[in-house]
């Protein structure tokens, strides 16, 4: 195509300005001129695309891996807090289990507590009376001593 180009070239040179073969010739020039240039620009545009296409490419798949990575690294740790939680529920059991029996024997403890106070109690108010019962006896023997003169000791 560019012998064509080149050979009405040089036809036009020679021919007159006002010939309208010539003035054919000449536009075919500038078309031909026009679409090169197009086509160079079309190349240079694809070719920016095709790059860029390229390094969407790239970044893809990267982030692809690197999510890849992430999903396993989350998903071990899943599995980690999985047993940690299935741990701690294991011991929660175990502590409400502990803490029921720690309340019966609470309850029994203080149904005995109640119990022995009550003993305690009553035994007190026995010793308190018996005491005071004492007392009141030594009140009247040593005042009959003292109206007496006499001696309790048998000699």
């Amino acid at each position: 195509m560019q012998k064509l180009v080149l050979a009405t070239a040089a036809a036009a040179v020679h021919a007159d300005a006002s010939n309208p073969m010539s003035m054919v010739l000449d536009l075919i020039d500038e078309t031909a001129a026009k679409v090169a240039a197009d086509g160079e620009k079309e190349a240079k545009a694809f070719k920016e695309y095709f790059e860029w296409c390229d390094d969407v490419a790239k970044n893809t798949n990267f982030e692809i891996k690197t999510a890849k990575a992430s999903k396993e690294k989350l998903e071990a740790k899943i599995g980690q807090l999985t047993s940690d939680v299935t741990v701690a529920i294991s011991k929660i059991e175990d502590l409400t289990a502990a803490i029921a029996g720690a309340e019966e024997e609470l309850s029994a403890a203080t149904v005995v507590r109640e119990k022995e106070q009550a003993d305690f109690a009553k035994a007190e108010a026995e010793l308190v009376e018996g005491v005071d019962t004492l007392a009141r006896a030594i009140g009247i023997m040593e005042r009959e001593a003292a109206k007496k003169s006499c001696s309790l000791r048998s000699d």
